[in-house]
């Protein structure tokens, strides 16, 4: 809703948002605006007919697995909205997109235009998601599942809204593919990289072992704010970070 709400928002006789910029940068603007928006309200009412099934999926203990032993009505209940949501999302992202196309060359850069993409881009994992959820039984590398969740400060009677989540069930493929694959050098931060002083296990984990040279462990006392150099053309001087944990750089 965050998203559908920085596309576009009105509030009494104003208007704002990023489509209402979009649509000033097109050659002839006709109707666009307005068909754009009642697509808008379409994914609105999807994702909120979606979130009722959902949430009374959720139960007492605010959590909903999809697993082997799903309760075919529960699928039934919730699949439908699914698939209609991603409907809709599908079918925005593909008419701002045309629109974009229309764009003038000169608009390429502006703060606006790469704002849409990037909503467009979650729109796209939006629409993803829930196609895997349909497909949850073929994807036995991933895990699915339904979570309750409240909005800060909120007090909201219907209990909140619900977050669809998958995730792999081993991460190392998406590391070596995402991290470790098209990069050279890595920093890893965490309190739990070593166990016993050893970083066997997190390699093995990450299935680099073999690939990586030797690791140190760097010990640093968080007490101590330490001094990262950055190259003479990227900054003039040093940053300075409080309770770092990061070795000195030199500069160059």
């Amino acid at each position: 809703m965050r998203h559908v709400g920085r596309l576009y928002r009105k509030r009494r006789a104003k208007q704002a948002g990023l489509l209402l910029r979009l649509c000033a940068m097109l050659p002839s603007s006709d109707t666009s605006l307005k068909n754009l928006v009642d697509k808008l309200e379409d994914i609105r009412k999807a994702a909120v007919a979606l979130d009722g099934p959902a949430l009374d999926a959720c139960g007492h203990d605010g959590v909903y697995r999809f697993s082997s032993k799903t309760n075919p009505g529960t699928e039934s209940a919730i699949f439908p909205h699914f698939m209609e949501l991603k409907k809709k999302l599908m079918d925005f992202t593909a008419r701002v997109r045309n629109l974009l196309g229309l764009l003038p060359e000169d608009t390429d850069d502006d703060t606006s235009v790469w704002e849409v993409k990037a909503i467009l881009r979650r729109f796209d994992g939006i629409a993803s998601i829930c196609a895997a959820f349909v497909d949850y039984r073929k994807k036995e590398s991933e895990v699915m599942w339904l979570e309750r969740r409240k909005v800060s400060g909120a007090n909201r009677a219907d209990g909140g809204w619900a977050a669809f989540t998958q995730s792999p069930v081993e991460l190392a493929e998406s590391l070596r593919e995402s991290l470790f694959k098209p990069y050279k050098t890595i920093v890893c931060v965490s309190a739990t990289l070593t166990v016993n002083g050893s970083f066997g296990f997190w390699a093995s984990t990450c299935r680099t072992s073999g690939r990586i040279p030797p690791l140190r462990i760097a010990r640093f006392t968080r007490a101590v704010s330490l001094r990262i150099g950055v190259p003479n053309r990227v900054q003039s001087h040093p940053a300075l970070i409080p309770r770092g944990a990061v070795a000195q750089l030199p500069r160059g």
